[in-house]
């Protein structure tokens, strides 16, 4: 897909900005007047200040700031309210809706557990979920209680619930590339689910596995391996990619010749093919061809079944190659490879949802009061966006509240 760009800077506005960005900075002075809660909500009693709903006041009364302290009252609100009218919802719980009978449940998504009840529309998850807001618990039967809660999991926090551990032979090392969700989380009591031992335990088989993947890595990263790999890339059946390249608009050939050029080893796929799998692996539209090697490693996972996940693509493809070098035949190195991918992605999961929790528990203990997330602004997001050198930024629109 090609567009003219006009030339210099241009800043792109949508709805959601036209929306905001209009009342940032009344909501920026509104949060720094002492007095005023800096928060979403503020359950004081049986009543909930809404900030939006002073940003609508002040607002209506000429964005007089002056008066603003004395339009609190007229803020607070009942629990019913604040969440009908103004999608309070309570933190850090979240509304889900089943897409196919369209209930509703009440999630807890750092203990990724729900309240033990199914509510059949929204006004009865409303009402449970106004019960929570002023601090009273939801009853029922479930698999843990945190703090007089009681949930029910979604997955239980088990090492049992991994498939078998692929094992291959790679020699590990401490590597700094290796990332491990729990490298930097500490055991914290109080989430019965997770107990010491079985944090040590996902947090040991994590590291074991995240280094033997970092060695392979290293080890695949030898020019020999890929230069005795590519000869034998049609090995894995590239044919199948053509129907995988149908859309690819042939009328547009301009880099067809140097993709040619480039990989003389996919002769048995077209232009547009080649092209097509270019742009699949660098993840944008008619980029500009270069020989890589990581092409090379993405290929072979395109072969694979298309239930495999695509999230790290080229990983797999580095296993598959790894074991289709060190012996195993083709058949045997992609069903290699695809037990890996799902060891991995079991195993990234549940060490992820351990170290949300456990980090959850380590903020929730030092949280005093009854309130909702700081009021931040998307002006806030952009100075955010600078400082840390971020060229941009993904809003999704939530309509649940």
């Amino acid at each position: 897909m090609r567009s003219e760009a006009p030339s210099g800077r241009f800043f792109c506005l949508d709805e959601f900005h036209n929306h905001h960005m209009s009342d940032d900075v009344l909501r920026e002075r509104l949060r720094s007047i002492d007095g005023i809660p800096g928060v979403s909500y503020q359950v004081n009693g049986e009543n909930v200040f809404v900030f939006e709903k002073l940003v609508q006041l002040v607002k209506q009364n000429g964005h007089n700031l002056e008066s603003a302290l004395d339009l609190v009252p007229k803020a607070t609100m009942t629990a019913a309210e604040a969440i009908e009218e103004w999608s309070v919802f309570p933190e850090p719980y979240s509304r889900e809706i089943n897409k196919i009978d369209h209930s509703q449940s009440i999630y807890h998504p750092y203990f990724n557990a729900y309240l033990p009840r199914k509510y059949p529309d929204r006004d009865t998850c409303n009402a449970d979920a106004a019960r929570l807001l002023l601090g009273n618990p939801v009853e029922g039967e479930g698999d843990f209680v945190y703090r007089g809660q009681t949930m029910v999991l979604r997955q239980p926090f088990t090492l049992d619930r991994l498939p078998p551990r692929p094992e291959w032979d790679v020699p590990v090392s401490e590597d700094p590339s290796a990332y491990t969700h729990l490298w930097n989380t500490n055991f914290v009591r109080g989430f019965a689910p997770v107990t010491e031992s079985l944090f040590n335990n996902v947090k040991s088989a994590e590291w074991e596995w995240n280094h033997a993947i970092a060695a392979t890595w290293t080890y695949m990263g030898n020019p020999e391996c890929s230069a005795s790999l590519w000869p034998r890339v049609g090995e894995f059946g590239l044919e199948q990619l053509e129907l995988k390249s149908m859309d690819v608009d042939e009328l547009d050939p301009e880099h067809h010749q140097q993709f040619q050029a480039l990989y003389p080893e996919l002769s048995m796929l077209s232009p547009a093919a080649i092209q097509k799998a270019y742009d699949e692996y660098c993840e944008s539209m008619w980029e500009y061809p270069e020989r890589c090697d990581g092409f090379l490693y993405h290929l072979i996972v395109s072969t694979v079944s298309s239930d495999m996940s695509r999230d790290t693509p080229e990983k797999t493809g580095r296993l598959i190659a790894h074991a289709l070098l060190t012996g195993s035949s083709i058949k045997d190195a992609c069903r290699f490879g695809s037990e890996a991918q799902q060891y991995d992605t079991a195993l990234s999961g549940l060490a992820y949802q351990v170290a949300m929790a456990m980090k959850f528990v380590a903020g929730d203990s030092a949280t005093e009061g009854n309130e909702g997330h700081p009021v931040i602004t998307f002006s806030d997001s952009l100075r955010l966006m600078r400082k840390a050198k971020i060229n941009s930024v993904t809003a999704k629109q939530n309509n649940h509240n």
